[in-house]
């Protein structure tokens, strides 16, 4: 199994994304011993556990089917989906503040969104 794969299925756990949630609400909870400059390794994992994060709640309020999670192939698709849903959202509100989100390709090169320049 790649490297890549285990990730993405370990991020994909229940108890890991408990844990993920957790250490967003509590300061003295950390993911990681290091706090800053996270290898590409752990910049992945927080991608994956990101898009997990926001997939989960995106059927908790039933705006996704659980049909989602049942294959990689939905997932990516959902993923690319959400990507080209932002660019024209970002085309359409020109001025208006962006969120950071943190988006994974193909080829698993996290990519994150330049700042925006006023």
């Amino acid at each position: 199994m790649y490297l890549e794969e285990y990730l993405r299925k370990l991020a994909k756990k229940t108890e890991i994304l408990n844990q993920f949630v957790a250490s967003k609400e509590m300061n003295h909870i950390r993911f990681f011993a290091n706090e800053m400059n996270f290898s590409k390794i752990q910049n992945l994992f927080l991608a994956y556990l990101y898009f997990y994060y926001n997939l989960q709640q995106e059927i908790a309020s039933k705006k996704v089917s659980k049909k989602v999670l049942e294959c990689e192939i939905y997932e990516d698709a959902y993923a690319y989906y959400l990507s080209k849903h932002d660019e024209s959202k970002d085309k359409s509100s020109k001025g208006k503040k962006r969120s950071l989100q943190a988006v994974f390709s193909k080829d698993n090169k996290v990519i994150f969104p330049q700042k925006e320049v006023k």
